[in-house]
């Protein structure tokens, strides 16, 4: 079967004509395309939830295609967003799925720069899907440079108790998973918008090149922190600084600190009174900084106290519909530099269903996929049931190169803390 083409970057770009919006367009690769795994299965599937495609990989690419227009179609960008996207089929099992608790995806910027052109701030890092729309343009040496990569627990699909009690995949599109269903759709989202840039990368734990609470180091030697951290603050400090004014100490120390790690921003603090019910302090939202730490979630969430639920909770909720809005994540997108488009406001909690109606079924070129770089992201056996696996990452690649020479690529340097992981917990004994 034939893949390339325009890919689909007509999904989104249709969809901002129809509603008078200057919506992000984007394009979506994975290196499972030709393999007959992931989202290249051929498993025979029926209909499901406005999701008509008759295999599962199909399914799969209908689904993923669906949410990216859910929260593109919430931002404007003059460049196309690439996304890279797999699932996790290798047998030593990048993603874990235990029969209490399974990481669902991982999700993040492929690189971070800074120094460009029309940076808002010269000395922060930041990802490439923003970095590219604030710059107006593709700032990566080549077209095709993913901006996102994604990596999806294919062995949710398999239906084993060993695995979440037998909880599998969701991947209608009318948000209505069944009580032993997991909404895919709402998954990818999630993980979308942490490749959009909703995640720290201040270090959680020891590595090579840094201690806990040290902002990446750069070929230079020096630190800058990344533009989501630098909304981050303590208020159980002296004078309640954000991050950046902290030091290494203090930040490793402040990891732990919540309820009093906090996003401070006027614009989102004002849109969270009258709408969040909980999970405010002194009218900011809270950070997830549990103690102790959670390595890959901690940080890079809204603390799990926040009423309404919300999309960007660490947990998988089954009352998170991004139907109608993303929440106080389209807040904090707009805080670290995004436009929003197409009608979406901060907080997105009524915004129309901007992906289109699924009423008579979302129908998307589920074949108009390209294979992308197959050494990105790996693939293996789709039906494999091996619940050993530990959480891996990303390969990112270390040879890519940035016009002007200031930009950086952080890639393998920044390594796990580029990915975030969502859980889910099973609820039943």
């Amino acid at each position: 079967m034939r893949r390339g083409g325009s890919r689909i970057a007509l999904a989104i770009g249709l969809l901002g004509l129809a509603t008078g919006a200057a919506a992000a367009d984007f394009n979506i690769t994975s290196p499972d395309v030709g393999t007959m795994r992931g989202f290249d299965s051929t498993r025979s599937v029926s209909p499901v939830g406005g999701n008509d495609a008759k295999t599962l990989g199909a399914q799969r690419r209908n689904a993923l295609t669906y949410a990216a227009s859910i929260v593109l179609s919430r931002l404007s960008s003059p460049v196309p967003i690439n996304i890279e996207a797999t699932f996790d089929t290798r047998n030593d099992s990048d993603l874990s799925c235990r029969r209490n608790s399974a990481t669902l995806g991982y999700g993040g910027p492929t690189n971070y720069v800074y120094g460009f052109r029309d940076a808002p701030q010269a000395d922060v890092l930041y990802p490439l899907a923003l970095a590219n729309a604030l710059a107006g343009r593709r700032l990566a040496d080549r077209r095709t440079t993913p901006d996102i990569q994604l990596m999806f627990n294919s062995r949710l699909d398999a239906g084993r108790d060993s695995c979440l009690q037998g909880t599998r995949w969701y991947y209608g599109l009318d948000g209505k998973p069944g009580a032993d269903q997991l909404d895919f759709v709402a998954t990818a989202v999630h993980e979308i918008i942490h490749g959009l840039g909703f995640e720290s990368l201040v270090a959680l734990t020891a590595r090579d090149d840094a201690r806990p609470g040290q902002f990446p180091l750069l070929p230079d030697g020096a630190r800058y922190p990344d533009v989501f951290s630098t909304f981050i603050q303590d208020l159980s400090l002296d004078g309640q600084p954000r991050w950046p004014r902290l030091s290494d100490d203090q930040r490793a120390a402040s990891l732990t600190h919540g309820p009093d790690v906090v996003w401070d921003s006027a614009t989102t603090s004002n849109a969270a009174y009258g709408y969040l019910s909980a999970g405010l302090n002194q009218g900011r939202v809270e950070m997830f900084a549990p103690s102790p730490l959670v390595e890959g979630s901690s940080i890079s969430h809204w603390a799990s106290t926040l009423s309404p639920d919300q999309i960007m909770a660490p947990y998988e909720s089954p009352d998170t519909s991004v139907l109608s809005g993303i929440g106080m994540a389209a807040c904090a997108l707009q805080d670290l530099g995004w436009r929003l488009a197409g009608g979406a406001r901060c907080p997105d909690i009524e915004t129309p269903p901007l992906a289109g109606d699924v009423a008579g079924g979302f129908v998307a070129d589920a074949d108009d996929w390209s294979r992308g770089d197959p050494d990105n992201l790996s693939s293996g056996d789709d039906d494999n049931d091996n619940d050993g696996g530990g959480g891996g990452g990303c390969t990112l690649d270390p040879q890519a190169r940035f016009d002007p020479i200031w930009l950086m690529l952080l890639g393998l340097s920044v390594g796990v803390v580029l990915i975030r992981r969502r859980y889910r917990h099973a609820s039943r004994p």
